[in-house]
């Protein structure tokens, strides 16, 4: 039977061998075509990679280096798993597929899930081939069956009341979960049902999205009412109903107004699109009134610099969120509207204004936050915060009784707040001098026209001050041709906008990329890999291709819209390089666990074998009865009497109770049941640990018996 390390890689089992692929699809493929009418969650993508693009070929090279280290120092039965999982990951970009969740429910026998991943063009029987192979060397037995006449490949999954069904039909690769599904595509396939793409819905949401064609993208498909039927179902099958309360809330936070929600990744040239689209077909309530708010102008954009490093402006009315917030608890639960109420209260009667009526109104509802070089800040501490403000003289009011409450408390620990306000052109900051220690901040702040800008410094506020001033700013973030071009694909109103400058973010990011490219080769060189360390571009000419990130959000009668671009798909940096990154880590993890859980378990194992010894000094030399001893004496605590990475129904060490110090120098104290890398870790009397394998621990198991005479105590598992 496959152990612990199979079942929890089995998920990934699944979402591996959909990406694999021999061979690239001439034309890009709508795998949803593929799938059922009442596919609830869609995954699907085309080609992102040239299988024979010499970096794809680079990064094959790297990781069969990365492999060939991990079998050298892991348990080889793992290995040859994760060869095969890797193997299969390395042909993830170079192939059209998708993955659907058609429906989840409680069988006969267990959770019953209904998921397909089919993948079009491919080399079907090579895939057929390396799943077979990969099923054999996990311990499981595969089975030839039918399904809708067609031969596919079956094998049950141990412990659940699923079975995993392969094969290949109509130049395609499916890998199901339950015969269920598999039929589901064979029937669209054949063209005997309806299929995802042709539903009001799917056509609608792609409609919305409006994306031409590109080189490459990735889409993701949710059918939420469909989702949320199958999780009512699923509760109801659990003994576990939904309350009443669960569905009104779901009702007013606006979730039950979903249609559906689709985001589509695509790659056009060197840059890459997003676009993303929620269909709102009832009330704008609970969540979606963050997005139900007034559309951005010229005016709240023009605040940010052009040569800003990233910024993010949006309306949000937060006294309107509040007003709905409460809404939903009087709808929801009225009973604690009441403690809401006096909890507010409360804290007026101790703040001396009331956050409600007081301070959100004092706001407007136009945010920005960003940064730019001439803040003059280090990484993040040259941000500010643009806010509108309605009241200003309310504000400046709150912020005096601030400090009135602050000062006192301050003061208490000897540190004196000082208000303090400097003049820079037109502008007036006003900044806290956190006298008596060593703060490295003064938090400032000032206001311009009818906005007022917050920052950690008062040169940042005066910085920014300029930008947000139309008398005294340079150009704005609107005269930034990426914007300006970016602009043709916008909504006509938006109501939030996302800006980058992903050229400055990949300049940081590429000395980062460079050493862990330097540290991946190194540690294959060992292995005989043959990388050329120097194929990665000097940092201006991998970032030469790269553009800035733009985004906008808008919403109109059909739902929520958002809208981003921008590029950071260049040579030598990027997805390749992040595939190469998960790969090194997926094929030697498992030998890095199994060697740190091996030392671990051996430190353990002599930590115990210490606290035994101070024990039977204690008590004239006898070992104690049962290891939870050693905790409950304070020798050690309960972590280290637990096997190294056990869950909750894993044993702890096995251990020989009922010896002395007089006792024979060769018995065994202590073991660990569970095999590791081929062995088991072992505390013998005189303290020492060894790591033997179970034919060895077995016989040392029962010469310890014999030798106390309790030939009748050896384990069942032990005895010959």
């Amino acid at each position: 039977m496959p152990g612990p390390w199979v079942m929890n890689r089995f998920f990934w089992l699944c979402v591996l061998a959909a990406w694999c692929a021999g061979t690239r699809a001439a034309e890009p493929i709508d795998v949803a075509s593929y799938l059922p009418a009442d596919t609830a969650v869609y995954v699907g993508w085309t080609p992102w990679v040239d299988k024979d693009a010499p970096e794809f070929k680079r990064q094959c090279e790297l990781i069969e280096g990365v492999l060939k280290l991990a079998s050298e120092k892991g348990d080889v039965a793992q290995s040859d798993v994760t060869r095969e999982l890797v193997g299969m990951l390395t042909l993830l970009p170079t192939a059209s597929g998708g993955l659907g969740v058609f429906d989840v429910g409680l069988g006969d026998e267990g959770l019953d899930v209904q998921a397909a991943v089919v993948l079009a063009g491919a080399d079907a029987g090579r895939l057929s081939a390396a799943i077979d192979t990969l099923i054999s060397k996990i311990g499981l037995t595969a089975e030839a069956h039918r399904i809708k006449d067609v031969p596919v490949q079956c094998s049950l999954i141990p412990d659940m009341s699923l079975s995993l069904v392969w094969g290949a039909y109509r130049d395609c690769f499916l890998l199901a979960l339950g015969d269920v599904a598999a039929a589901k595509v064979i029937d669209c396939l054949a063209g005997r049902a309806e299929a995802l793409t042709t539903t009001a819905e799917y056509r609608f949401d792609q409609d919305k999205l409006g994306a031409g064609p590109a080189d490459a993208s990735l889409c993701v498909y949710v059918n939420v009412p469909r989702v949320l039927e199958r999780a009512r179902v699923l509760a109801a099958e659990l003994g576990s109903p939904l309350p009443p309360v669960a569905e009104r809330l779901l009702e007013e936070l606006g979730v039950t107004s979903v249609r559906s929600k689709v985001l589509r990744v695509a790659r056009r040239g060197s840059a890459l699109e997003l676009r993303a689209f929620a269909h709102v077909d009832g009330p704008w309530r609970g969540l979606l009134k963050i997005w139900d708010q007034q559309p951005l102008g010229q005016a709240d954009l023009a605040i940010v610099p052009q040569d800003a490093y990233w910024a993010y402006v949006t309306n949000l009315d937060l006294g309107a969120l509040w007003t709905e917030a409460l809404r939903i608890v009087e709808e929801v639960a009225p009973d604690a509207l009441p403690s809401v109420q006096g909890a507010l209260a409360a804290m007026r009667g101790l703040l001396g204004f009331s956050v409600t009526d007081d301070l959100l109104p004092a706001f407007g509802d136009t945010w920005a936050l960003f940064d730019a070089p001439g803040h003059g800040g280090l990484l993040l501490t040259g941000a500010v915060l643009v806010v509108d403000v309605a009241d200003r003289e309310k504000l400046e009011a709150i912020l005096q009784r601030c400090m009135q409450m602050l000062t006192p408390l301050a003061a208490q620990n000897d540190v004196a707040l000082t208000v303090r306000q400097t003049v820079h052109g037109p502008h007036t900051v006003h900044y806290v001098l956190l006298g008596g220690v060593p703060s490295p901040v003064a938090p400032a702040w000032g206001f311009v026209g009818g906005r007022c800008v917050i920052g950690l410094f008062p040169q940042t506020v005066a910085a920014a001050m300029r930008a947000v001033d139309p008398g005294t700013r340079g150009p704005t973030i609107l005269d930034h041709p990426a914007v300006k071009a970016a602009r043709v694909g916008w909504p006509t109103e938006i109501q939030s906008f996302r800006y980058c400058d992903a050229r400055y973010l990949a300049r940081l990011l590429y000395p980062l990329v460079n050493a862990f490219r330097t540290l991946s080769v190194s540690v294959t060189a060992k292995a005989g890999a043959e990388i050329d360390l120097a194929a990665m571009p000097p940092v201006d000419e991998a970032i030469a291709n790269v553009t800035s990130c733009v985004g906008v959000t808008g919403r109109d009668a059909d739902g929520i819209l958002i809208v981003g671009a921008g590029g950071v798909l260049v040579s030598g940096l990027g997805a390749t390089d992040l595939l190469r990154a998960g790969a090194l880590y997926l094929a030697t993890s498992d030998a890095r666990a199994a060697e740190a859980a091996t030392n671990a378990s051996g430190r353990r194992l002599t930590l115990i074998g210490h606290a035994c010894l101070v024990y039977a000094a204690r008590h004239d030399g006898r070992f104690p009865d049962a290891l939870s001893m050693l905790a409950r004496d304070g020798l050690l605590d309960d972590e280290t009497l637990a096997v190294p990475g056990a869950r909750g129904g894993d044993v702890a060490y096995a251990y020989i109770a009922g010896q002395t110090m007089d006792a024979d120098r060769r018995n065994v104290l202590a073991y660990e049941p569970r095999e590791r890398g081929g062995a088991h870790g072992v505390l013998f009397l005189d303290g020492h640990v060894a790591r033997l394998p179970r034919s060895e621990l077995a016989a040392a198991v029962r010469a310890t018996y014999e030798r106390l005479g309790r030939e009748a105590e050896i384990p069942a598992a032990f005895r010959p």
